[in-house]
């Protein structure tokens, strides 16, 4: 949403303290797995169990949840803000795919079509920066390359050429990067 220096992007994941309790069995197995992996046409690698990464744990339309929000300033340079972090409720309106939010992208008719072009060039501008400082990030849709996040280069098949991939990327890396900081300070 626009504010007066810029924006506030809200990023926000299901809190799972209800789905899985501190010190439980599953608490400690995600602990030593530390995080779930992404991979293009790879399967994913889960820190949870997919009934909960994929099911009572995500974020389904129409369902409201807990969730832990960040919200963050952006301004119109892309220069991020003191962020602020709290648990929240949220009800999704809606389930997008990678292709939908590309088709949204270019049709001004399409439901959030302007608030994702907003996000596609704040998340452009969070990719130049993280790369300008050293990061060994490559997702060039026009070529189809793209590196991993061990770094290593591959081909992206022709129907994952999204740059809806490049927004949730950026932002999850900002929201974990923000977070990380956060916890450090506190």
């Amino acid at each position: 949403r626009k504010s007066p220096k810029g924006f506030i992007v809200d990023v926000s994941i299901a809190d799972l303290t209800s789905i899985v309790p501190m010190g439980s069995e599953l608490d400690r197995k995600a602990e030593e797995i530390a995080f779930s992996t992404y991979r293009d046409g790879v399967a994913t690698i889960p820190m949870l169990p997919r009934e909960i990464s994929e099911g009572t744990g995500s974020l389904m339309p129409e369902e409201e949840h807990e969730t832990m929000t960040i919200s963050i300033p952006v301004s119109q340079e892309g220069e991020i803000g003191k962020p602020k972090i709290f648990k929240s409720r949220l009800k999704s309106s809606r389930k997008l795919n990678y292709a939908w939010v590309d088709e949204a992208l270019g049709d001004a008719a399409k439901p959030y079509h302007s608030q994702l072009v907003k996000l596609n060039a704040i998340a452009e501008k969070l990719l130049r920066g993280r790369q300008a400082k050293g990061a060994l990030a490559i997702y060039d849709i026009m070529a189809g390359w793209a590196s991993t996040e061990e770094g290593i280069l591959y081909q992206i098949p022709t129907g994952q050429r999204h740059r809806a991939n490049i927004i949730i990327q950026e932002f999850m890396i900002l929201a974990n990067m923000l977070g990380a900081e956060y916890m450090i300070d506190h």
